[in-house]
């Protein structure tokens, strides 16, 4: 069967023995989970001790699956666990931490060695794309966890929404999703600049158009964009765009707190459209809105809609 490894990694503030205690320690695990915050109701059970060998956990929800995990491996500096899927498919995996401690705080890896069935070969590097990026959402949330013992983000889904038409010019970008605030950044200053030069006004609030997410390649292509008056549009200068969101049905979810998670919202979206058994527009691409401006707000407090257009 085609076998796969995948990393990520993340430095915490803490040192590593409160690293590793809270990674041990399953019932924490639905504060940082990037599995769990998608399904809260999620039937949990555990068994053991805290921290030693054979504790575990089992989980079982309508979106989430079933499935459990038991620490067959502890040393100070490495948790190693058996995985076992039960819900939607059957399959196993090791996986694990490695813990290093970089003065006062603590280089965490998270790994997972798995395989699929020869008949899904073609999936092995999708598949690792995505688990990579869950994990990506796991460790960023385990850091905020372990740092100041909360999660400073919320989630809920509004469901299907009417969506109305948005003329918009924005400029396309092209980026690694490691790289993509900063990236961010420089797009809207570039695109606010370029519209002040054509004496163009924003008529709403600034969005980001996804219209391609690479997860083998952990890339995105994007587009920074602002709402304007349709009969302004037509006069746009140098890389900028013009460009429209036709009105139709979409699947909105609403997130508050640092742009760092917005990851587990999009993956609410998704998680919910599948569960639903709805189709995302294969034509029409998914976008966030950003509802406050992130220079006079704290981060806690930011408010971002993210729209996923459907069939």
């Amino acid at each position: 069967m085609p076998a796969f490894h995948v990393t990520a990694e993340t430095l915490i503030d803490a040192p590593i023995e409160r690293v590793h205690e809270i990674i041990g320690d399953f019932t924490t695990w639905p504060h940082w989970s990037p599995w769990l915050c998608l399904e809260p109701d999620a039937k949990i059970e555990y068994q053991g001790e805290a921290g030693t060998l054979n504790h575990g956990y089992q989980w079982e929800g309508q979106k989430v699956g079933a499935g459990n995990m038991v620490w067959v491996s502890l040393t100070p500096t490495a948790l190693d666990a058996n995985l076992e899927f039960l819900k939607p498919f059957k399959s196993k995996a090791k996986v694990g931490f490695k813990l290093q401690s970089d003065g006062p705080q603590t280089r965490v890896e998270w790994w997972m060695d798995s395989s699929l069935p020869f008949f899904l070969f073609f999936m092995v590097r999708t598949m690792k794309g995505m688990i990579r990026m869950d994990y990506a959402r796991g460790l960023a949330l385990l850091k905020d966890w372990v740092e100041t013992g909360q999660i400073p983000a919320s989630m809920h889904a509004e469901g299907v929404v009417d969506m109305p038409s948005v003329r918009y010019v924005g400029v396309d970008r092209s980026v690694g999703l490691d790289d993509i605030a900063t990236d961010m950044d420089s797009a809207f200053t570039d695109l606010m600049q370029q519209m002040r030069e054509s004496d163009l006004t924003e008529a709403g609030v600034p969005f980001a158009i996804y219209r391609k997410m690479d997860m083998v390649k952990n890339a995105t292509d994007y587009t920074a964009a602002l709402p304007v008056a349709k009969s302004e549009s037509e006069s746009v200068e140098g890389n900028l765009v013009q460009r429209e969101i036709p009105a139709g049905k979409a699947y909105k979810v609403v997130h508050e707190g640092p742009y760092r998670h917005l990851g587990n919202a999009w993956s609410l979206a998704m998680s919910d459209i599948r569960h639903a058994k709805m189709k995302a527009s294969k034509q029409h691409k998914p976008f966030e809105r950003y509802m406050n401006d992130p220079g006079h707000t704290d981060d806690n407090d930011l408010v971002t809609e993210i729209y996923v257009p459907l069939r």
